[in-house]
């Protein structure tokens, strides 16, 4: 009988672990949910126990603060991709608010952890610089319907 423990088939390879806790947890949420997450039941599907993804996060929150920089990664890609539209700038407007709500469609459990104060750290510069980013490029289309310009604020959320 086969006593190894409960793994996933997607072994890590030495100096990728941190990478693929990150695609393991967002595989996580996709199946099982944010209200389910542990980082226990993360480590055990990656095949190594809860210290070495402590090592590399420092804890559950520093884990799902790295899946947050990744989904406004993720958003800020769809949003940058969007195809410009010819006339009056609300389509432009109406386009980013099409790929907004479709990415939060797409992966809610990811969109639901972008915006968890109590899961994420919200002073972690890269996800202040990466939601920055994101939301700015959505910022920017609406302030363009009203005719003016905002500069970018990378500061942390409020």
């Amino acid at each position: 009988m086969d006593k190894r423990p409960e793994t996933s088939e997607r072994p890590y390879h030495h100096g990728q672990l941190r990478e693929v806790l990150i695609e393991e947890t967002i595989r996580f949420l996709r199946g099982e949910g944010l209200d389910r997450f542990s980082l226990r039941t993360v480590a055990r599907r990656v095949g190594v126990s809860a210290m070495p993804p402590a090592h590399h996060f420092g804890s559950a929150k520093g884990l799902l603060t790295q899946v947050a920089v990744h989904g406004y990664r993720m958003l800020d890609a769809q949003l940058a991709n969007l195809k410009p539209v010819p006339g009056p700038p609300q389509g432009m407007l109406r386009a980013h608010t099409a790929a907004y709500i479709r990415f939060a469609l797409d992966e809610p459990e990811l969109f639901k952890l972008m915006f968890r104060r109590n899961l994420v750290d919200r002073t972690n510069a890269e996800y202040v610089a990466v939601s920055g980013q994101a939301l700015s490029r959505f910022a920017q289309a609406a302030a363009r319907v009203y005719g003016i310009t905002i500069e970018p604020d990378h500061g942390v959320m409020e």
